[in-house]
């Protein structure tokens, strides 16, 4: 039969003539948090970028989830549940997006210094004479030039250079031009307008360390907003500086 209620908390139910005591609601339990790590594909620079803003995106929704049961929780558990976004995995991909973007940016430098050692291999005997005649004629060259006359000459002996003698202009030109008080600075930047090669790496490398930095400041971003409980503010895209997108 039908329970009857009645409103000093009891119900009264005539098939078994005794009182009853209501049922305890269950006890109010807060939802997990739980925020995933975003897997797609692309380059590093991309697969960062979208790591971080779904980071973002998820922080903004637990915030808003935990307002909205905000009436659970003493000032202390508020708290300790904003802050438990910061173990998710969401937010533990943003640490590992930024390094992967710091070992292309490093991977980048070390293809320069590849390239650039490639240019300077070990020379055979023969070779080696051939340096040493080619060093001899260099620096009689140079040493009746000064100030901007000799960056002038320096300049041309690179860009009229064969790749035995780009070599050897690499290995020699920097420490001389150090000893008579010029500039070195610029050797790679005339090097590589003679080198695709070289080029392109340096190139490559401007890329991948423009979006490190990008990338990093993106990160501080959102770390900040973890550690305020506040939303980030607009992140900037990195793909125009992406050293892997032609």
């Amino acid at each position: 039969m039908p329970t009857t209620e009645i409103p000093n908390g009891v119900s009264y139910t005539p098939d078994h003539r005794g009182y009853q005591p209501r049922t305890a609601a269950p006890e109010w339990r807060a939802p997990d948090v739980y925020a995933p790590a975003l897997k797609v594909d692309g380059t590093v620079v991309e697969q960062a970028h979208a790591a971080i803003v779904h980071a973002r995106d998820e922080h903004q929704k637990h915030l808003a989830a935990t307002d909205a049961i905000r009436e659970h929780f003493t000032d202390e558990g508020y708290r300790a549940r904003l802050d438990a976004f910061r173990s998710t995995s969401a937010a533990k991909e943003v640490d590992r997006a930024l390094e992967n973007v710091t070992a292309r940016r490093d991977a980048a430098a070390a293809n320069v210094d590849k390239v650039r050692k490639s240019l300077s291999p070990n020379a055979d005997t023969s070779g080696e004479l051939r340096a040493s005649r080619y060093l001899q004629r260099v620096i009689r060259t140079l040493d009746g030039k000064d100030g901007g006359a000799l960056f002038e000459s320096a300049n041309q002996l690179i860009s009229s250079a064969t790749r035995e003698e780009l070599g050897t202009l690499l290995q020699e030109l920097p420490a001389y031009l150090q000893s008579r008080g010029s500039t070195t600075d610029w050797i790679d930047a005339a090097v590589a307008q003679v080198v695709p090669e070289f080029a392109t790496a340096r190139a490559q490398l401007k890329q991948a360390e423009s979006a490190f930095q990008v990338v990093r400041t993106n990160v501080q971003f959102v770390r900040q907003a973890f550690a305020s409980d506040r939303p980030a503010t607009i992140l900037v895209d990195p793909s125009k500086y992406d050293p892997d997108v032609a």
